[in-house]
């Protein structure tokens, strides 16, 4: 069982919220990067890959486009279905480890979306494998993601080519919620996407805008100094093995 099904309430609980200072990297840095790297999907087929209890599934189905989420704990998918049974928004979940192929969805979805949950799952190159294979041609990828580099400076590994690393993440583990990070190198990264035909379009380095700067809370200033966190664009384009 994965500690993110044992421990789905307080993951859920821990995705909505923020600190004594009322932010949230997670909300305020992370989630407003990645709608923007998506842009207008009305009308598109979208995968929601990893989309846990559906928060971001949500965010996107208020453009109306046709949207399926999936993911490996069924706890969390039990919690996004009866939330969407509850607001109806024509949302589908599954349950699926999507290091493993479902071939049913080949080539079927316009856009995929991929949020903080490349750097949890241990097969990375599956994962990767796998949403480019149910990506039309030309359809595109939006991923957030661990920038890699910042294990590094947050103390995750010593050495930032110890690909393969695992430890616990930290602001995870105080919530409740002991879910691992797997470390690999952006060089790791891009040669899975690119081997499986993924070019790259658009890279944000995430970081806080002016206004929460000025809020008052110190917490905005950590993420400034360095991000923490980056948001790719990629696009099936052509099949350029490595």
């Amino acid at each position: 069982m994965t500690s993110y099904d044992e421990f789905a309430s307080e993951y859920a609980t821990l995705i909505r919220s923020r600190d004594e200072w009322g932010f949230s990297p997670y909300l305020d840095l992370v989630i407003p990067v990645l709608l923007r790297a998506i842009g207008d999907v009305r009308g598109k087929r979208v995968l929601d890959a990893c989309c846990g209890e559906g928060y971001f599934s949500r965010l996107l189905a208020d453009q109306g486009p046709q949207i399926i989420g999936i993911d490996i704990a069924p706890q969390l998918i039990a919690m996004a279905t009866h939330q969407e049974e509850e607001e109806q928004r024509g949302i589908t979940y599954l349950v699926h480890d999507l290091t493993q192929p479902l071939p049913q969805y080949t080539e079927y979805f316009d856009w995929i979306t991929c949020n903080l949950a490349l750097n949890d799952v241990p097969d990375y190159r599956a994962l990767i494998a796998n949403m480019s294979a149910m990506l039309k041609w030309e359809g595109q990828l939006a991923l957030s993601m661990n920038n890699p580099y910042s294990a590094v400076i947050r103390g995750k590994v010593d050495d930032y080519f110890d690909s393969g690393r695992t430890v616990a993440y930290v602001g995870l583990a105080a919530g409740g919620v002991p879910a691992m990070y797997h470390h690999y190198t952006l060089e790791d990264h891009m040669r899975e996407f690119k081997r499986n035909g993924l070019c790259l379009t658009t890279l944000f380095d995430v970081k806080p805008n002016p206004e929460q700067l000025r809020s008052g809370s110190p917490r905005p200033k950590q993420y400034y100094r360095f991000p923490y966190f980056m948001v790719l664009g990629l696009i099936k384009h052509t099949n350029m093995h490595a």
